[in-house]
């Protein structure tokens, strides 16, 4: 699905917060998109996104594609309306963070417990074109790997390794594959819509 925001006249209490993964929906329903010094940028906003769909934001630079992003995840409040979002959904965006650790911490980020076997994080960064990356796998050695050596675009990849790890019900992608080339972002998004993952982006 496509949603124009192009010409959006602003209109106008905080948008009410819902939580469900039964539902499998992502929704806002008449909510009005503010910034947090009460700016609005888009009025009275309805949108649907059910698991197995999909959704482009597209519009002029500025128009508010990243302020609904942030609503969404609840970073901005929104006035008036619902916003519905289940607990199974993860937010990329254009530059993800990195803690210090091997790169196995790297993928697992920010589940800080968990261990993942090599051959698992083989395939993530196969699926994630990355495999120049793989002599640094060993976790035996606990050497870290810092990511100030990869591009813009491979830390974008492996923010995505990240999502094909963990399997949300949704993904939203704020200009979180700006730096990857267009033939590697399509092989990305058909590896995330094959795992079952709903884009919006």
């Amino acid at each position: 699905a496509l949603l124009d925001l192009s010409g959006r006249a602003p209109q106008v209490e905080h948008a009410a917060r819902r939580n469900n993964d039964d539902l499998g929906v992502v929704s806002m329903d008449g909510v009005s998109v503010v910034t947090p010094a009460g700016v609005q940028l888009i009025g009275d906003l309805t949108l649907n996104v059910t698991k197995g769909d999909s959704l482009l934001l597209y519009g002029a630079s500025g128009v508010g594609k990243t302020a609904i992003c942030r609503t969404l995840k609840g970073l901005w409040p929104g006035k008036g309306g619902v916003a519905t979002c289940p607990q199974s959904i993860m937010f990329m965006g254009t530059l993800p963070y990195f803690p210090q650790g091997t790169l196995q911490v790297q993928v697992c980020y920010p589940d800080h417990s968990r261990s993942i076997p090599e051959d698992i994080l083989r395939r993530l960064l196969v699926d994630c074109s990355l495999e120049h990356l793989l002599r640094h796998v060993s976790s035996s050695d606990g050497v870290p790997f810092s990511t100030e050596q990869l591009s813009i675009g491979e830390q974008q990849q492996l923010a995505i390794a990240r999502v094909l790890l963990k399997l949300p019900q949704f993904v939203v992608l704020d200009e979180a594959t700006s730096a990857i080339d267009p033939e590697t972002e399509q092989k990305l998004f058909v590896k995330l819509s094959s795992r079952g993952i709903t884009l919006i982006t």
